[in-house]
């Protein structure tokens, strides 16, 4: 593959995630989950969401993972993305 199959592969799974633009609310997401994907949104990272949320930084990844399957997005990225198209965050 090539950079630009690679940039479009990337774009594809981090900038479009699977996760359509009203998914968000049929997630059935939990009040944390939405919490850690606000705190996600604002680029901080598993430590710093641990300490905002007085969690360790291992609960924060147990939410972390379940959420990316809820969302069916790849990563953070995909995460994040997906949130901010779904307008459910500040």
């Amino acid at each position: 593959m090539n950079a630009g199959v690679n940039g479009w592969l990337i774009s594809q799974q981090v900038l479009a995630p699977r996760c359509a633009t009203d998914d968000l609310a049929s997630m059935q997401l939990s009040g944390r989950e939405l919490d850690v994907i606000r705190l996600m949104v604002r680029e901080m990272t598993n430590d710093e969401i641990g300490v905002e949320m007085q969690l360790s930084t291992e609960t924060v990844k147990s939410y972390v993972c379940p959420i990316g399957r809820k969302l069916r997005a790849h990563g953070r990225a995909g995460i994040v993305a997906g949130a901010i198209r779904a307008a459910q965050l500040d």
